[in-house]
């Protein structure tokens, strides 16, 4: 993830924290989700597939535009930290649904191969996504343009979703 190095380099206005700041921000990302996890799993067991993947991508997209505009006020901090609570119920609709949706999706005789696929999408964002990240916040000094891409990404994709009625075909 870019948060990290986003939250100690600071932003066009938002003040640099210090590393202690910046992992108690990350840890209560996580509480928050683990907080959320059944929760929202069980809230989204009763709907579609598809309803989990907009939920999912709109909160991210939500959280994403938040730390876009933290970047953009002194007291950006406060926005980051509000940012985490999206990003956490994005995560929590996610993990599952993504899961059920490739099952659902794959013919039955392919659900091992597209659950590998689906790993090899989390690999291959983990080596990618920090590399691009990097080179974007080396050269504008901040992670607003990576915020900003990434919110338009999933709400792009959000739109997408209207057209299709296969999530995974969709994206």
């Amino acid at each position: 993830s870019a948060l990290p190095i986003d939250l100690v380099r600071g932003s066009i206005n938002r003040p640099p924290i210090n590393e202690q700041w910046s992992g108690l921000i990350l840890s209560f990302q996580l509480i928050l989700l683990v907080f959320f996890q059944w929760p929202i799993g069980n809230w989204l067991a009763k709907h579609s597939v598809k309803f989990g993947l907009k939920i999912s991508l709109s909160l991210f997209g939500i959280g994403c535009f938040l730390l876009t505009i933290s970047g953009l006020f002194k007291s950006g901090f406060l926005i980051t930290l509000i940012a985490q609570i999206p990003f956490s119920i994005a995560l929590a609709a996610f993990l599952p649904t993504a899961t059920e949706s490739v099952i659902q999706e794959s013919p039955i005789e392919k659900n091992g191969i597209a659950m590998a696929m689906l790993s090899q999408c989390f690999a291959i964002s983990a080596f990618f996504a920090p590399l691009i990240s990097g080179v974007i916040i080396d050269n504008t000094g901040n992670a607003i343009i990576v915020w900003l891409i990434m919110t338009v990404i999933c709400f792009t994709t959000l739109l997408r979703f209207r057209k299709n009625s296969s999530p995974v075909n969709s994206i």
